[in-house]
């Protein structure tokens, strides 16, 4: 077989920022001065920001449920919006919300909870990376610990796998009247060096990273309709272990954790994929539902899509939740999404900051 490698090219990617600092720092502040802000707020920490958020033609919407936040994160990446960035602040109230509620339902023995919450914020972290805006999670300080559980610093409070998906992590600190980053990880070396610090503010972060890339328009994708979610589990459940293998299917879905998410051009092509394998071994199923075939406008049907492996690569124990007891062979992912407000498609439902 050929090899298939071929040499890389700089991919122009929104921004993925983890920003955490001491209470009083000014996170917020320092988020809501991105551009058109969409910001989830879990605190009530923007109750007094009304006119700079205004400013900056930003909405607020408030939960502290994870699920709600997952629903929400969905629906900024499938309906139209003019929105840029979108801030969660902070990340650390929902994630503990999760590990509390795991805790009173599956107990704590061996860190249950911990891998339930860990699941959840790992289908988060997926959604963020796939999503066409500036993505900036805020999150609570705590002290670091060396090896001889000395203190000597702050990280950031929450899921320790968090960082792993952001292109730059910022500690926030005050000098002053100053608002200081400093660059505590990332894969932004040439723009923003590591341990580097400097005063933060919007402009600085534009020159450094891309006015450009941060003020472009968003693009949405379609995600799948039930019917189609449906069908592609039904049939990804009439092919082996084997099958799923040779097809591809099995790699593809390594950083997926509920199908539902995937975009629908992804879910048709897959479904056309197995139709024709499941056709071609005589299983009879392709004479109803789906067509065998694409449109002739389609290009060959592969279920990992142009943006398939794009962001980050988490280990796929940590996205892979449990399905009930089925047949030998069939996969382990959830169809549907577990969401506190299932239903049809929906606008995105932030207000203006201090009007709702």
């Amino acid at each position: 077989m050929a090899l298939r490698g071929q040499k890389p090219k700089d991919v122009q990617k929104r921004l993925k920022l983890l920003l955490y600092g001491p209470a009083k720092v000014g996170k917020t502040t320092a988020a809501i001065q991105m551009p058109k802000p969409y910001i989830i707020d879990c605190e009530k920490g923007t109750e007094n920001y009304a006119d700079v958020i205004n400013e900056h033609d930003g909405h607020v919407w408030r939960t502290n449920q994870l699920l709600e936040l997952i629903e929400e994160v969905r629906t900024l990446r499938s309906e139209q919006h003019d929105f840029l960035t979108l801030v969660i602040d902070p990340i650390t109230l929902p994630y503990a919300d999760r590990v509390d509620y795991w805790e009173k339902t599956v107990g704590s023995a061996h860190g249950a909870h911990y891998g339930k919450a860990n699941i959840e914020m790992g289908r988060l972290r997926n959604l963020l990376v796939d999503l066409d805006m500036n993505v900036i999670v805020i999150a609570h300080a705590k002290p670091l610990y060396n090896k001889k559980h000395e203190e000597v610093g702050i990280t950031f409070d929450g899921w320790k796998r968090l960082d792993y998906m952001f292109d730059l992590v910022l500690e926030l600190s005050r000098q002053g009247r100053q608002r200081m980053a400093t660059v505590k990880g990332g894969r932004l070396e040439k723009q923003f060096p590591e341990d580097s610090t400097f005063e933060w503010s919007y402009a600085a972060v534009a020159d450094m990273y891309g006015r450009d890339l941060l003020e472009r328009d968003v693009q949405t994708v379609q995600l799948a309709n039930p019917e189609q979610v449906q069908t592609f589990g039904n049939l990804l459940n009439e092919l082996s272990t084997a099958e799923q293998e040779e097809l591809g299917i099995t790699k593809a879905l390594a950083n997926v954790s509920v199908i539902a998410d995937l975009p629908e051009d992804r879910i048709v092509k897959g479904i056309y994929m197995i139709k024709r394998h499941l056709a071609q071994r005589g299983n009879g199923m392709a004479a109803t539902g789906w067509p065998t075939t694409p449109p002739a406008s389609e290009p060959d049907p592969v279920l990992t899509g142009a943006n398939a492996g794009a962001g980050a690569h988490p280990d796929p124990a940590d996205v892979t939740l449990p399905l009930p007891k089925r047949p030998a062979g069939t996969i382990d992912v959830d169809l549907e999404p577990a969401t506190a407000n299932a239903g049809g498609a929906r606008r995105v439902q932030g207000d203006r900051a201090g009007l709702g």
